[in-house]
């Protein structure tokens, strides 16, 4: 009897070792995911791929042959009509632009994206000024509102900067640079990890817990 015991356990603790291994397999996915991808674009797709996955920006940010950068009015697959010609360089479009900028993905949230060169994605910026946002997608395990204190877990910050009455907290290994206003999460950018997938197996497990 006392031998049938032991398999029966054997098994359990099998069965539980399994079920927690696949749980925390896909907590991992979820944590690594979320430093490099926003809704399914992630670092290094292309500009059809965001469209695709996101539809078409709000505003755009394009390069004047004569002035500085400026945030164009984007609408239903063309730029507004009201922009003057002499403003924008001919035949302009979204897939000439440098930064996307998405203000109804997430209620009460602005999504940047901005590109480099070859048109590929290189930075994420999420933003929301309410005091707590529940739409607002967990980053590395990070929640908009959360405390500093909380994003200290993920280790030693590689950069911290003041800037105004905001902060800015930064872990380059993770390509994270959280933003802070009166000690909570407002914002976080994206540019991609750049940390070996045992310590984000780490972190993913002090995360959960």
């Amino acid at each position: 009897m006392r031998k049938y015991s032991k398999i029966v356990l054997a098994l359990v603790m099998a069965v539980l070792f399994i079920t927690v291994s696949k749980l925390q397999l896909n907590e991992y996915r979820l944590f690594v995911g979320s430093l490099e991808s926003f809704k399914n674009v992630k670092i290094k797709d292309t500009k059809i791929d965001a469209v695709y996955k996101l539809g078409f920006p709000d505003e755009v940010l394009l390069f004047p042959i004569k002035s500085s950068p400026v945030w164009v009015y984007f609408g239903k697959g063309e730029i507004d009509s009201a922009v003057q010609s002499e403003i924008l360089s001919t035949n302009t479009s979204i897939y000439r632009s440098q930064a996307w900028t998405f203000n109804k993905l997430l209620n009460d949230s602005t999504v940047q994206i901005e590109f480099d060169q070859n048109g590929l994605v290189q930075k994420f910026t999420l933003s929301s000024y309410k005091d707590k946002n529940y739409q607002w997608e967990m980053v590395a395990g990070i929640n908009h509102g959360d405390p500093e204190d909380a994003i200290l877990k993920l280790g030693e910050p590689s950069s911290i900067s003041m800037l105004g009455e905001e902060k800015e907290v930064g872990f380059k290994n993770l390509g994270l640079t959280f933003k802070l206003r009166r000690g909570k999460v407002f914002g976080v950018e994206k540019i991609g990890f750049q940390e070996e997938w045992f310590n984000l197996l780490f972190l993913s497990i002090k995360c959960w817990f």
